[in-house]
């Protein structure tokens, strides 16, 4: 097993650290431009926080590309029993303090707040890769797989109860792009797949009801209300103000936008859930392909890294991080732009919060370990 002393600096990954850390940066601009245009004097608390979770993120980030990530995979049991340790702790937080707002997703610290259902992610990356390069041989065995997919439904569940829909569906693809790496035999995907189909038709027949009956067994009413919205819009209706808000702001930047700072138009929650709008105002086409065109580099060199790993952990947690990175810009960009319904998923690197820049450096951090082992030729086989 290489160790970071044995390792050649020269393989470390400048050019991926490069484009995060200027996604962070660039963020952090976005971020004092949103928030001055939606919460005026106080735009300084958001920016200059913004500016503390980066320079700590890039930290982070550091660490976990240089503490290796065998010892790190070493711990995985612990890892998993922290993750459902701090999502049961939230759960108790939120009963205990009745929280109107149904959301508890917060364990309140003094001076800032950590959200576990984003630490799930990394923790579930550093999980599966090591459990499933463990059992190997006993993957594709039915009693395995189970005992697999209720390691996976475990956090998910308690995710959906806090309730974080959004975060929820992040980690179940996640981990079953992990699981599909690491060589899950097609005769449970194709059935899955099969399946699948039918149940959405279901779905969206009993979302053409007055009354909904099979799904409101599964989502809350303002979640049915968010898919309904985003089936029918309706401009009228105040729920659709933000996605119509941004749908505005991005159409409204054109080829090259009004400029950084020189938005106008008011989206709620701009500086997380909506910071794509921003970038589509300020930067106009240009700047949100310009982002989109950094995030394909950054999944690809998450890829390349995963098909030249040493060892199966490490394929595992490079293609995790490079699937959770790519189906979080989808959602993000998807929800800005009206293709996907309204839900809170940040754009890594450049919305605000802490435990979502944390995550996104460190699960980066992970990535470059695994680039720093010897590899394989991009040219040699199996």
């Amino acid at each position: 097993m290489d160790t970071v002393t044995k390792r050649s600096f020269r393989s470390f990954d400048f050019l991926l650290t490069a484009i995060v850390i200027g996604l962070a940066v660039f963020g952090v601009i976005v971020i004092g431009s949103a928030t001055r245009t939606t919460l005026g004097g106080g735009a300084m608390v958001y920016y200059s926080s913004q500016i503390f979770w980066v320079a700590s993120g890039v930290v982070i980030m550091l660490m976990a590309a240089f503490i290796d990530y065998h010892f790190i995979s070493r711990f995985y049991i612990v890892i998993y029993a922290v993750n459902i340790a701090l999502l049961v702790i939230v759960l108790v937080i939120f009963l205990i303090s009745g929280d109107s707002t149904d959301t508890g997703r917060w364990i309140r610290l003094p001076g800032f707040s950590l959200q576990p259902s984003e630490f799930c992610k990394v923790f579930m990356i550093v999980f599966l890769a090591k459990h499933i390069d463990k059992h190997e041989e006993s993957v594709n065995k039915p009693l395995m797989l189970l005992l697999t997919l209720a390691l996976v439904f475990l956090p998910v569940l308690l995710i959906i109860r806090q309730p974080s829909l959004s975060a929820a569906l992040v980690v179940g693809t996640l981990s079953l792009g992990i699981l599909f790496a690491g060589k899950l035999s097609y005769k449970y995907i194709l059935p899955v797949l099969a399946l699948t189909v039918p149940l959405l038709i279901i779905a969206l027949v009993d979302l053409s009801r007055e009354t909904p009956v099979i799904i409101t067994r599964f989502l809350k009413d303002y979640q049915i209300g968010r898919i309904m919205l985003w089936l029918e819009p309706d401009i009228s209706d105040d729920r659709y103000f933000q996605t119509m808000q941004s749908i505005r702001a991005i159409g409204s930047g054109l080829l090259d936008g009004k400029g950084l700072t020189n938005s106008d138009t008011v989206v709620p929650y701009s500086h997380n859930d909506f910071i794509f709008a921003v970038i589509g105002e300020e930067l106009g086409f240009v700047g949100c392909i310009t982002v989109l065109f950094c995030f394909l580099i950054i999944v690809l060199k998450c890829l390349l890294i995963a098909y030249k790993a040493v060892d199966v952990n490490g394929r595992l947690i490079a293609s995790g991080v490079g699937i959770m990175l790519a189906f979080q810009t989808f959602v993000h960009v998807g929800v800005a732009t009206g293709v996907l319904p309204n839900t809170g998923t940040p754009l890594p690197f450049i919305s605000y919060g802490g435990s979502s820049m944390w995550v996104s450096m460190a699960s980066i951090g992970l990535c470059i370990n695994v680039g720093m082992s010897k590899t394989k030729s991009f040219f040699e086989g199996e």
